[in-house]
């Protein structure tokens, strides 16, 4: 007694539990190193039964169905999971072992991971914005040190100054004693040119009359005589 057994095409699917994959034109793209999961299921026809993942023409993994699905987990996804995926369920009635057709080719590609670009980017972010602090702290630091410099100068011009103007103070009052002290001698010259004027005077005025004593002497004698 021949049994014919028609199973009708699989389904073939994709998850993501990282949820780090898009859709392509031409199917799912997964980031390299990011876990993914196949999915096949079929139609409940017959109870038990399995399913085969093809990539390409070969048989690269066999689950079990359970509720008439098998799942095929990859934990890190790589270079070499890149390919056309495809499910088949296999079935076996009365000892006898069916086979579905297959299901749609599901084509997966693996993509770069964006960390050490993004990781990059960053980095360059951080070196940017350090060399920008760095420099707005020696600007603020040299602008620091010139407004200490224009004090300093500042409060040596005010003291050149002030030193200055205290010369100057001392000048006028040494010019001052000067004056003064040529004031008094010359007013002492004055008083003792007077006072030898007035000895001058007095001696004249003596010896005038003195000669004038003695000549009347000699005249009241020669009238005696």
């Amino acid at each position: 007694m021949d049994i014919c057994v028609i199973l009708q095409q699989p389904n073939i699917s994709l998850s993501d539990p990282d949820g780090l994959f898009h859709v392509g034109p031409q199917g799912p793209v997964i980031t390299r190193g990011h876990s993914f999961t196949i999915i096949c299921n079929a139609d409940p026809q017959y109870p038990g039964g399995s399913f085969h993942l093809f990539r390409g023409s070969s048989i690269t993994r066999t689950e079990s169905a359970v509720s008439h699905s098998a799942s095929f987990f990859f934990p890190e996804a790589d270079y070499s999971h890149e390919g056309n995926y495809s499910c088949v369920y296999e079935v076996n009635v009365s000892s006898r072992s069916f086979h579905s057709s297959a299901s749609e080719l599901l084509l997966i590609t693996i993509t770069a991971s964006l960390l050490p670009v993004i990781g990059a980017a960053v980095s360059a972010v951080l070196l940017l914005l350090s060399v920008l602090i760095i420099i707005l702290l020696l600007k603020r630091r040299q602008k620091k040190r010139n407004k200490e410099t224009h004090s300093k100068c500042s409060f040596k011009k005010g003291q050149a100054t002030s030193h200055r103007s205290k010369n100057e103070e001392d000048d006028e009052a040494v010019y001052e004693n000067v004056e003064l002290n040529e004031s008094m001698d010359h007013d002492e010259f004055e008083q003792d040119y007077i006072n030898v004027d007035s000895d001058c005077s007095e001696q004249d005025y003596i010896n005038v009359d003195s000669d004038r004593s003695e000549q009347d002497y000699v005249n009241v004698h020669s009238d005696d005589s």
